[in-house]
């Protein structure tokens, strides 16, 4: 486990040299690229209020279609936290797994209730995908239509994976044989039916929207940040261009998505001529605002349980 860690944070912090060094990246540039400091202030609404009844109304409503009626502040406490724990971990959802983590902790008894996360999860991804692919239609650079398209193919043939119950069926049984994989393949065995089996048309609609509502929300985010730069980039070409980083930073090989984010960025606005200065900073500004400043916050709640425990 700490091998790993150490690995992913080398590759984190060597990506993000890589990406300094191959573009020539001057760190007295970075300070200066914001002039017009209001945006920024206004992004700050987001992750401290918008943003926290967004996600945690999505989730209770989920927790609610399977009979756990929970309250919205223990919400914002658990996923804040989880938020916290969750930066130490591989790819920048690796705190959705703290999540189930918790939520199981919490109900034992209702065994498969972390399920509700992955379902999130899924939602998510697929309105990202129909949003950048609405987007694309009103942009000629090819490269970002075709990688819109292929992300949406792979996220398409991995839902094909898991709600097909005969392809799971092969994948768990290769893996429950080998006994370092069992426990985790047992449990993944429950989850997989309570995905399955989820009553989904239930409060669909509402989900859905709060979903879409985020997504808008996370974009208009880093329109705003690049607008302090002066950088006037159509509204348009965000909207297709954060579900390709967001999705790009998924991938579990450094910690939080560190460096494998920042290069995802400085990719997709180059495109379109915008300094490299200028992404980065928008893109390390946009972790600040979207992922550490919950990640406070559920330290700050964390500090305070630890000593309550004490």
């Amino acid at each position: 486990m700490k091998r790993s860690f150490y690995i992913k944070l080398i590759i984190s912090f060597a990506i993000f040299a890589f990406i300094f060094y191959k573009f020539e990246i001057n760190f007295n540039k970075l300070l200066d690229v914001f002039h017009e400091y209001w945006y920024i202030a206004i992004t700050l609404f987001f992750p401290l209020f918008i943003n926290q009844v967004i996600v945690n109304n999505r989730w209770r409503i989920l927790l609610k279609t399977v009979g756990i009626s929970e309250k919205t502040w223990t919400l914002i406490k658990l996923n804040n936290v989880s938020a916290f724990i969750g930066l130490i971990l591989p790819s920048s959802q690796g705190y959705d797994a703290i999540r189930i983590y918790k939520i199981e902790k919490k109900y034992p008894n209702n065994r498969g209730i972390g399920s509700t996360v992955i379902i999130e999860r899924i939602i998510g991804l697929v309105c990202l995908c129909i949003i950048g692919i609405i987007a694309s239609f009103f942009i000629d650079i090819i490269q970002v239509k075709f990688l819109i398209y292929v992300f949406s193919l792979i996220l398409s043939g991995i839902l094909f994976l898991i709600f097909n119950n005969w392809c799971f069926k092969v994948i768990n049984s290769f893996f429950s044989k080998r006994k370092r994989f069992k426990k985790f393949f047992e449990y993944i065995s429950t989850l997989h039916k309570a995905v399955y089996s989820f009553p989904l048309k239930k409060n669909l609609i509402p989900t859905i929207f709060l979903i879409f509502l985020l997504q808008i929300n996370n974009t208009i985010i880093v329109y705003l940040l690049f607008k302090a730069t002066g950088s006037n980039i159509p509204f348009v070409y965000h909207l297709v261009s954060m579900p390709i980083i967001n999705i790009i930073s998924m991938i579990p090989i450094t910690i939080g998505g560190i460096g494998i984010r920042d290069g995802a960025f400085v990719f997709m606005y180059s495109l379109i001529g915008i300094p490299k200065e200028i992404i980065v900073g928008v893109s390390i500004l946009n972790y600040v605002i979207v992922t550490l400043i919950p990640a406070g916050i559920g330290g700050v709640f964390y500090l305070k349980e630890s000593i309550s425990k004490k």
